[in-house]
Protein backbone atom coordinates (compact mmCIF):
# COMPACT_ATOMS: atom_id res chain seq x y z
CA UNK A 1 0.00 0.00 0.00
CA UNK A 2 2.87 2.72 0.94
CA UNK A 3 4.46 1.56 -2.36
CA UNK A 4 1.19 2.44 -3.82
CA UNK A 5 1.10 5.86 -3.05
CA UNK A 6 4.64 6.57 -3.90
CA UNK A 7 4.38 5.37 -7.27
CA UNK A 8 1.38 7.40 -7.38
CA UNK A 9 2.71 10.55 -6.01
CA UNK A 10 5.73 9.95 -7.93
CA UNK A 11 3.57 9.16 -11.88
CA UNK A 12 1.45 12.63 -10.75
CA UNK A 13 4.76 14.90 -10.50
CA UNK A 14 6.09 13.19 -13.48
CA UNK A 15 2.90 14.42 -15.23
CA UNK A 16 3.31 18.12 -13.58
CA UNK A 17 6.42 18.27 -14.80
CA UNK A 18 5.84 17.18 -18.54
CA UNK A 19 3.11 19.09 -18.57
CA UNK A 20 4.68 22.43 -16.85
CA UNK A 21 7.82 22.21 -19.30
CA UNK A 22 6.17 23.19 -22.49
CA UNK A 23 4.31 26.08 -20.85
CA UNK A 24 7.83 27.03 -19.34
CA UNK A 25 9.27 27.14 -22.64
CA UNK A 26 6.64 28.99 -24.33
CA UNK A 27 7.02 31.50 -22.06
CA UNK A 28 10.98 31.95 -22.68
CA UNK A 29 10.24 31.96 -26.55
CA UNK A 30 7.83 34.36 -26.70
CA UNK A 31 9.79 36.90 -23.96
CA UNK A 32 12.88 36.38 -26.87
CA UNK A 33 11.24 37.52 -29.62
CA UNK A 34 11.56 41.54 -28.74
CA UNK A 35 14.62 42.59 -31.24
CA UNK A 36 16.79 45.44 -30.88
CA UNK A 37 17.19 47.35 -34.46
CA UNK A 38 19.07 49.89 -35.53
CA UNK A 39 16.40 52.76 -36.88
CA UNK A 40 19.14 53.66 -39.83
CA UNK A 41 18.45 49.86 -41.31
CA UNK A 42 18.56 50.18 -44.75
CA UNK A 43 15.82 48.20 -46.54
CA UNK A 44 15.31 47.88 -50.35
CA UNK A 45 11.92 48.88 -52.15
CA UNK A 46 10.41 47.81 -55.44
CA UNK A 47 7.46 49.66 -57.16
CA UNK A 48 5.16 48.05 -59.64
CA UNK A 49 7.57 48.81 -62.61
CA UNK A 50 10.21 47.17 -61.21
CA UNK A 51 12.69 50.18 -60.35
CA UNK A 52 14.60 49.74 -57.21
CA UNK A 53 14.94 51.92 -53.99
CA UNK A 54 16.25 52.49 -51.21
CA UNK A 55 14.64 53.54 -47.77
CA UNK A 56 15.15 53.65 -43.92
CA UNK A 57 12.81 51.84 -42.37
CA UNK A 58 12.56 49.08 -39.12
CA UNK A 59 11.36 45.84 -39.16
CA UNK A 60 7.62 45.68 -38.52
CA UNK A 61 7.15 42.24 -36.25
CA UNK A 62 8.45 43.38 -32.81
CA UNK A 63 6.98 42.54 -29.96
CA UNK A 64 5.40 45.40 -28.67
CA UNK A 65 4.53 45.77 -24.14
CA UNK A 66 1.31 45.15 -24.23
CA UNK A 67 2.08 41.76 -26.57
CA UNK A 68 4.39 40.88 -24.01
CA UNK A 69 1.70 40.97 -21.25
CA UNK A 70 -0.81 39.58 -23.23
CA UNK A 71 1.75 36.42 -23.75
CA UNK A 72 2.62 36.03 -20.07
CA UNK A 73 -0.63 36.20 -18.85
CA UNK A 74 -1.91 33.25 -21.76
CA UNK A 75 0.87 30.89 -20.40
CA UNK A 76 -0.47 31.61 -16.80
CA UNK A 77 -3.90 30.50 -18.24
CA UNK A 78 -2.53 27.98 -19.53
CA UNK A 79 -0.68 26.62 -16.90
CA UNK A 80 -3.98 26.79 -14.86
CA UNK A 81 -5.54 24.53 -17.59
CA UNK A 82 -2.95 22.50 -16.51
CA UNK A 83 -4.16 21.99 -13.35
CA UNK A 84 -7.39 21.81 -14.27
CA UNK A 85 -6.76 18.78 -16.18
CA UNK A 86 -4.63 17.41 -13.50
CA UNK A 87 -7.25 17.80 -10.53
CA UNK A 88 -9.77 16.14 -13.43
CA UNK A 89 -7.65 12.95 -13.44
CA UNK A 90 -7.31 12.93 -9.74
CA UNK A 91 -10.77 12.98 -8.83
CA UNK A 92 -11.59 10.67 -11.85
CA UNK A 93 -8.55 8.08 -10.04
CA UNK A 94 -10.05 8.50 -7.17
CA UNK A 95 -13.63 7.85 -7.76
CA UNK A 96 -12.79 5.13 -9.53
CA UNK A 97 -10.24 3.24 -6.92
CA UNK A 98 -13.02 4.28 -4.12
CA UNK A 99 -14.55 1.10 -4.27
CA UNK A 100 -17.80 1.39 -3.06
CA UNK A 101 -16.73 3.79 0.08
CA UNK A 102 -19.01 6.39 0.54
CA UNK A 103 -16.60 9.07 1.78
CA UNK A 104 -14.40 8.91 -1.11
CA UNK A 105 -17.15 8.74 -3.77
CA UNK A 106 -17.64 11.98 -1.98
CA UNK A 107 -14.20 13.89 -1.88
CA UNK A 108 -13.46 12.43 -5.34
CA UNK A 109 -17.09 14.36 -6.52
CA UNK A 110 -15.97 17.46 -4.92
CA UNK A 111 -12.40 17.47 -6.32
CA UNK A 112 -14.62 17.27 -9.76
CA UNK A 113 -16.40 20.01 -9.01
CA UNK A 114 -14.34 22.56 -7.38
CA UNK A 115 -12.42 21.67 -10.60
CA UNK A 116 -15.22 22.33 -12.94
CA UNK A 117 -16.16 25.12 -10.84
CA UNK A 118 -12.16 26.37 -11.28
CA UNK A 119 -12.31 25.89 -15.25
CA UNK A 120 -15.28 28.01 -15.25
CA UNK A 121 -13.75 31.04 -13.83
CA UNK A 122 -10.59 30.28 -15.64
CA UNK A 123 -12.48 30.63 -18.99
CA UNK A 124 -14.65 33.96 -17.98
CA UNK A 125 -11.22 35.84 -16.47
CA UNK A 126 -9.71 34.77 -20.12
CA UNK A 127 -12.49 35.83 -21.83
CA UNK A 128 -12.15 39.36 -20.36
CA UNK A 129 -8.44 39.26 -20.79
CA UNK A 130 -8.87 39.16 -24.38
CA UNK A 131 -11.68 41.44 -24.43
CA UNK A 132 -9.44 44.32 -22.91
CA UNK A 133 -6.67 43.42 -24.42
CA UNK A 134 -7.90 43.35 -28.12
CA UNK A 135 -9.37 46.70 -27.44
CA UNK A 136 -5.76 48.11 -26.00
CA UNK A 137 -3.60 50.33 -28.55
CA UNK A 138 -0.26 49.09 -29.12
CA UNK A 139 2.61 50.75 -28.20
CA UNK A 140 3.92 50.52 -31.83
CA UNK A 141 0.80 52.96 -32.99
Amino acid sequence: MRRLKYLTKFFLSLGLLVCLVPQAVLAIGSATKVELLNPNTIIDIQDQGGRSASAFGTKTNETTFTQYIADIINVFFGLLGTIFIILVIIGGYNWMTAAGNAEKVAKAQQTLKVAIIGLIIIASAYAITYFIFSRLPDSAG
